[in-house]
């Protein structure tokens, strides 16, 4: 199977080569004879341009940071592994975001941060002795070719309309051979790993796209990425007591400063937060975007006064089927925002789920009896009105984006 996705690869190199060359080689003979058809010809160099650059461009390094000689005792795993496996110990070790361990060369070992997290050292032990005792001569051409025919497929996919043809082929040949080299890099995790790789791999999708960027609307990043992804972990595939590989690098911040390589510069520079404070701000964020949208313009003491005065259809979704229920949603967005504002709710982080609502006195109850009544038919707005004056929440309120400091 590794022989077939080089062959392929190769193959593949050769027909660009070929198109092209054959290209020129008919161009020139073409117009040598001063044929008209040189000039229709033409019409497939733009196609043809666009391939080449595709091919030739070189895609981005895969973001990793060196693993410190402080990690003594993780060192001490990996050569402790090569010993067993009876080859010679690699001299660089980098960690990335990634859920494998992988021989990226034969001297160069890449250890992913959540397998860090999850797996035991015995675990990881047997992982990197796994990789350690792979036969990597033709690995790196295999994974090569997975990058490399990747960003032809991408960069033609949004090529412009005269590479139109050549997608087709191009995306149906590069989806077999990245189906070849999976089968061919693959192999069975050793029977040490009691845990299933696949669940920390969709784990670790759910940390990136639930929590990691839970801020990012908000201009907010975690402050210990890592230590979110663990509490994760606790939560959902709970290992007790049981050491965690982590334990053998010199300090957490390893794994935080491994996590930020997945980040764009400007993702770097924005202000952090603990995970009940990114909680309580991106939810904060996210409600005074919706209230400002249902309010218009409107403060929340006109709001009222128009309900008071029967008209919910202003204040539900336009095209809402059940009115009632529209602006029963709505209202308590704009209710939340200002008692938010006024410090009578807030969220902290849960794990697993959502971010929680934390309400404080008057109670969730009393909250929810008043919007109730507000939005009923008819409504009565009274309570509400003594429910927000009471704690605080003025007449003139106005959802205001603006965050709070962080640390």
């Amino acid at each position: 199977m590794a022989l077939r996705a080089v062959g392929l690869l190769v193959a593949f190199l050769l027909v660009v080569v070929l198109a092209v060359g054959g290209f020129v080689a008919a161009e020139v003979v073409l117009c040598v004879a001063m044929s008209p058809a040189a000039l229709a010809l033409l019409v497939v160099a733009p196609g043809l341009a666009t391939l080449v650059t595709a091919v030739c461009s070189r895609a981005d390094p895969t973001p990793t940071i060196r693993l410190t000689p402080a990690s003594t005792r993780l060192w001490e795993l990996v050569h402790a592994a090569a010993d067993d496996v009876g080859v010679e110990a690699p001299t660089s070790v980098r960690l990335d975001a990634g859920v494998a361990v992988r021989l990226a060369s034969r001297r160069r070992l890449v250890i992913g941060v959540p397998l860090l997290e999850a797996a035991n050292p015995a675990q990881l032990s047997a992982l990197v002795r796994r990789a350690l005792g792979e036969d990597v001569r033709l690995r790196p051409a295999i994974a090569w070719g997975v990058r490399f025919l990747s960003r032809t497929r991408d960069t033609l996919a949004h090529a412009p309309r005269w590479n139109a043809p050549a997608r087709p082929a191009v995306r149906a040949f590069t989806g077999y051979y990245l189906r070849c080299a999976e089968r061919a890099l693959a192999a069975p995790d050793a029977a040490e790993v009691r845990w299933e790789r696949e669940v920390i791999g969709e784990l670790w999708e759910l940390f990136l796209v639930r929590y990691a960027a839970l801020g990012l609307r908000a201009g907010l990043l975690p402050a210990r990425p890592m230590g979110g992804f663990r509490q994760l972990l606790d939560a959902e595939l709970p290992l007790g007591d049981e050491p965690r590989a982590s334990a053998l690098l010199a300090d957490d911040e390893t794994l935080d400063h491994a996590f930020a390589q997945l980040l764009s510069e400007e993702q770097r520079a924005m202000p952090r937060a603990d995970w009940d404070t990114l909680a309580d701000l991106s939810q904060r964020h996210e409600v005074t975007r919706a209230a400002l949208e249902v309010l218009g313009g409107l403060t929340l003491g006109a709001a009222l006064d128009r309900l008071a005065a029967g008209e919910l259809a202003f204040l539900a979704k336009p095209g809402a089927a059940d009115v009632v229920a529209s602006v029963r949603y709505r209202l308590a967005l704009v209710v939340t925002a200002a008692l938010a504002d006024a410090g009578v709710v807030r969220w902290r982080m849960a794990w697993p789920g959502p971010p929680e609502l934390v309400v404080a006195d008057p109670g969730a109850e009393a909250i929810t009896t008043a919007l109730d009544e507000a939005a009923a038919l008819p409504p009565e707005v009274l309570p509400l009105r003594l429910l927000l004056v009471v704690h605080g929440v003025s007449p003139d309120f106005r959802p205001v984006r603006q965050l709070s400091s962080t640390r």
